[in-house]
Parts: structure tokens; sequence; C-alpha cells
């Protein structure tokens, strides 16, 4: 692979860069360029968390593609200068790590894991890259890492960091309960579209209110919030609530004939911007379905503290911990466990119902419900209903007896 000549005393090297498809191409050997190894290190922790592999552009920007998300969206990781410029010297049109591949997949993951995880002393340990073969290595006092390789990417990513993102912060916004209400009615289904109104939490207007609704079909939640801007959506899946430090969005027309897209933009805490390009939301008409459910009289109320002492103690006892389908049964005084129409467990519960009415309930329909701390209340053939000033809650049962 290697011509070894002697000229003018000075020893070089025929070869060519790994992934550049020049060949034959004559390099002199340089003394090694050392480079920062910790954010190395700390961008593939944060390659490794988003599921991507590490792109250096010819714009000196960072990045990733989640393999999940159909390439419409983008990572941008925190950019170290000198390692942009020193990847761009070898690779003018930009470079990749680790592999030629876009997207990551097992291998790349494994090798991101092993930079990942390396533990540097506290002098940061050396990083340099092999010139000749793209190979990037990462040594300390115990342990040499050599797995990854730098490989030729001229990859054109048109998505742009806005050069301002507004503050956002969820926790400041909400109850850390009322979050995890809006994400116990996302759907779970990983078989449905990221971009389907059912996987994600979304933007609403009701009775002129500001809102944030999710549904999954069996169940609907909205949280008023006037802080939140119109279009917002956002997959949990994909984007950590939680973490979420900033947010902007960009509606734009690429063409005539091509529909809006939405370009929202997510600053997370970790110090990454996540970019995603979504479609126009779908019309779901929230505010009929919540204005009719809280103008239902209702025929049944369960008090709430009666309830969540009741969940309390099946989670104590371990009836929801098991694979078995279950189902709760309220009924005027009483709330079983069921398995199979058989009882597997009783409790007294303050309910004031009709004598002959039973309804049905999963248990994860009802354990967002308890969270929010109103009393419970049902319709025969209408939907039950649990609500405050902030939020409103709305689930069908699974029959009614």
């Amino acid at each position: 692979m290697s011509d070894n000549n002697s000229e003018a005393g000075e020893k070089t090297t025929t070869t060519v860069l790994a992934g550049n498809p020049t060949e034959g191409v004559v390099l002199k050997r340089k003394p090694k360029k050392y480079l920062d190894a910790r954010w190395l290190c700390e961008t593939a922790k944060l390659a490794q968390k988003y599921n991507t592999k590490i792109i250096f552009d010819k714009d000196g920007r960072v990045f990733g593609i989640p393999s999940d998300c159909g390439g419409s969206s983008a990572i941008f990781y925190p950019v170290n200068k000198e390692w942009c410029d020193y990847v761009l010297s070898l690779f003018p049109e930009g470079a990749i790590f680790s592999g030629e591949q876009l997207f990551s997949d097992r291998e790349s993951n494994l090798t991101m894991k092993a930079y990942a995880n390396l533990v540097l002393p506290e002098d940061g340990g050396k990083c340099w890259v092999d010139e000749i073969k793209g190979v990037v290595h990462v040594e300390t006092d115990r342990v040499k890492i050599k797995s990854g390789v730098l490989c030729a990417c001229a990859f054109a990513l048109e998505l742009r960091v806005p050069d301002v993102i507004d503050d956002l912060d969820f926790s400041e916004l909400f109850e850390k309960k009322e979050i995890e209400i809006l994400l116990a009615c996302v759907l779970k289904n990983e078989s449905s579209p990221s971009d389907s109104q059912l996987m994600r939490i979304n933007h609403t207007v009701i009775d002129n209110k500001t809102a944030l609704f999710a549904t999954n079909r069996h169940s609907l939640v909205c949280r008023f919030c006037d802080e939140i801007q119109e279009g917002f959506t956002l997959n949990p899946n994909f984007v950590d609530i939680f973490r979420v430090r900033g947010y902007t969005q960009i509606m734009e027309q690429k063409t005539e004939k091509e529909v809006n897209r939405r370009i929202q933009t997510f600053k997370m805490d970790d110090g990454c911007v996540i970019l995603e390009v979504t479609p126009p939301t779908e019309n779901i008409n929230v505010e009929f379905v919540v204005t009719e459910a809280k103008n239902n009289t209702p025929d049944c109320i369960v008090k709430q503290e009666s309830l969540s002492e009741v969940f309390s103690d099946c989670s104590r006892l371990g009836l929801f911990s098991t694979n078995m389908p279950l189902a709760v049964r309220i009924k005027n005084g009483k709330c079983s466990v069921m398995h199979s129409d058989a009882e597997v467990a009783s409790f007294d519960i303050e309910c004031d119902a009709p004598e002959d009415d039973a309804y049905m309930f999963k248990p994860a329909l009802l354990e967002p419900a308890i969270k929010i701390g109103a009393d419970l209340t049902f319709s025969k053939n209408k939907p039950m209903v649990v609500s405050n000033d902030k939020i409103v809650f709305v689930a069908m049962p699974l029959r009614i007896e």
C-alpha cells in the first residue's frame, strides 16, 4: 500500500486518505497534530444518545441525521473550531465519523460507544488522526482506542440553525405531573409515522385559549398555556420535553407546487440543537370534543382521593405489575380489579353512581386522570371527564355494564 522513496533526504508515502476517490496521491509524513480528545468523547456521547454519526460539513458545522426520522431532522452538536478546521484540511468537502454510511448502524454504534465511554485523565489524554488511513486515535495512560475512521462525506444539509432561539422551559410552565399526563396520552405504537398527530403533543385553541393537547384515540388531554406558539408540535419519542430550553419555528414554502412546511428548532439542555421539518398539522376538532365533554351532566362522580388510595394499594400489592390484561370496574361504592371478567381484588370507594351502572376502564387510562387531583365524572354512553382550571382530561371506558 505504500511506496517509500528517498528524495532530497525526505520520506514520502504513496497512498490515499480514507474515503477519498483520488488514488496515488503522494503525501509527506507530518508530525502528529494533537486534538481535543475530550470534545470528541463528549460529542460521541451525544451522537450515541441521539443515534447518529458525527458529520463535519464544509461550512464548519457538526451534526448528525437520525435514522428513525426519515431524513427530515438533524441534530447539531457543539462545534470545536480546531477540530473542524483540521478535518476540513483533510477533507475539504466534509467528512463523517465513523464509517462511510450516513445513518448510524450497529457497528458504528459500537464504535461510538467505545469513544463515548472512554475515561480521560485530567490532562485530557492524547488524540490525533492518522492522515494516511483516517483512523482516529485516542490514548490515555491506560488504554488506546483506534476503531473509528474519518471518511469523506460531501453531504449537503439545507437546514440552518436560526440566529435567535426563544427561551422555552416546560418545567417553568407546567408541573411535572402535567407533562406526565400529556405524555401518557401520546400513542406509543412505533409503527405509526413520526409525524402522526397521535405520536405528538400539539398546539390547539379552545374558547380562544391556547393549549397543548395529546390523544391516542382512547384518551385526550388539553393543558391550557398562553406561552406556546401557534403550530407547535413535538414528538416526545424524539425530543425529550423535560430537556427543552428553547424553541422557535419557521414556516416556508420551497416551491409553488410544494405545500408549506414548518421547520421547528429545539434548543436542548445538553448544548445540542434539534431541527425538525414537519408538515402542517392535521385538523383534529379538539375544541368540540372538550366542550361537549365538559357540558355533560354526570351520572357518576368518583372522589379522586378515594380512587388514588385504591391505585396506591394496587401498586403496593403488585396487581398492576403483572402481564395479565386487567381492567378496573367502578360501581357505586366499589372498585374492582378484573381479569377475564373475574374479580381479582375489590376495594371500597367513594362513588356516587346509579345502582345498576358499572364502568370498565384500563388502569393506564385512569392513572393520568388521578394525577390531575380533581374528581372523576362519568355519564352513560359519554366519556369520563376530569378537569380543573388548567387541564381537561377525557377518556372513553372500555364498556358500561
